[in-house]
């Protein structure tokens, strides 16, 4: 009883709108969330538009989903207590940060794209004693480019629809992007380990959101493993959804954090590893696109697991989107040291590595 009313009192006191769930019924709303016609004793259910099974499973201590309301649909985290679960929704003034973001991105990208060709045109011809500034000077290139790439692709990933979907073999998609990774992190002295399905897996995707989710996943597990850290990655199958976890051997998250949004506050001087949190809002609008959701727990109490889940879906020829007009969104540089820049060695990103 004392824990269900200092929930109340949590929510209350929070700006963000935010309710309370307790055996699928809402029992308290605060002032922020009243405003979509929330109200005590409403069913949670008819709600949920992705994340349904998950939130029934309560496999993770943080989930986010996505929720109709108000013939809108809002992104939702959710947090398990003793008595409750706290869902913490989305808000427009987030897309509206995040839109500042990628006209800041849409900005930097020319010059940066000019700087990038003219390094390019130059580090071939340093000599073997500029050989180490310019691999370290490559990197920094890819390392920036991943960055304006994630400022731009947050608001494209929250907007994205089906019409940018194609069917693919989830499988061999996975299994060609995870052994050059394993091959990229051996040179990092971090090892990866991964579980596939031997079956053949179609259903309808978009490839460029789910490989840059997906790097994201890796990339984050890789930041906050030890020295000679292992990480785990497999995808399940469970009926018509698919769960893809990455785990590492990390500290795990800190009790209270906001990892799904913490783009909308200022990164952490202390600890640059966590960046903006960009990167776990692709992850969360790719699972939302694919009809799934994200799940974040500590499994054996060491360590943190991130599962992506996505529903296997079918469709019409005409609904596919032709992949002879997909832009490469890393100008025809190598995916896996882009999106793994902060985690490589510079030594991958000499000119005669990296072709």
């Amino acid at each position: 009883m004392e824990e269900k009313k200092e929930n109340g009192v949590l929510l209350d006191l929070m700006q963000r709108a935010a309710f309370s769930v307790e055996s699928g019924v809402i029992t308290h709303v605060n002032a922020a969330a009243s405003r979509y016609l929330l109200r005590p004793g409403m069913e949670i259910a008819p709600m949920l538009a992705t994340g349904k099974e998950e939130y029934a499973e309560r496999a993770a201590q943080l989930l986010y989903l996505t929720l109709n309301l108000e013939g809108c649909t809002l992104g939702a985290t959710v947090a398990h207590t003793t008595d409750a679960d706290i869902f913490v929704l989305e808000e427009s003034a987030d897309t509206a940060q995040l839109q500042t973001l990628a006209l800041a991105a849409m900005e930097l990208r020319q010059p940066l794209a000019s700087a990038i060709a003219m390094a390019e045109r130059l580090l071939p011809n340093a000599n073997p004693k500029q050989q180490d500034a310019a691999a370290q000077l490559n990197r920094r290139m890819m390392q920036l480019q991943r960055i304006i790439g994630n400022m731009s692709d947050g608001v494209d990933s929250m907007q994205s629809n089906a019409r940018l979907m194609e069917s693919m073999e989830i499988c061999g998609f996975l299994e060609e992007l995870l052994a050059k990774t394993k091959e990229a992190l051996s040179h990092a002295g971090i090892t990866l380990h991964y579980d596939l399905p031997q079956d053949r897996i179609y259903t309808l995707a978009n490839p460029q959101k789910l490989e840059r989710a997906v790097y994201n996943m890796l990339s984050n597990a890789a930041k906050f493993s030890p020295p000679d850290g292992k990480i785990q990655v497999q995808l399940a199958r469970h009926g018509k959804r698919l769960a893809f976890s990455v785990t590492d051997q990390g500290q795990g998250i800190p009790a209270g954090s906001d990892i799904f949004s913490r783009y909308l506050r200022q990164p952490a001087l202390e600890d640059p590893r966590f960046g903006l949190g960009l990167g776990m809002l692709m992850i969360r609008s790719s699972a939302a696109l694919h009809g799934g959701a994200v799940l974040i727990d500590h499994p054996n109490g060491a360590g943190t697991r991130v599962t992506m889940t996505l529903t296997i879906t079918k469709g019409h020829s005409t609904d596919l989107r032709s992949p002879a007009f997909r832009i490469d969104y890393a100008g025809e540089r190598d995916h896996c040291l882009l999106e793994l820049s902060d985690v490589l060695p510079p030594a991958l990103y000499r000119m005669d590595a990296a072709k």
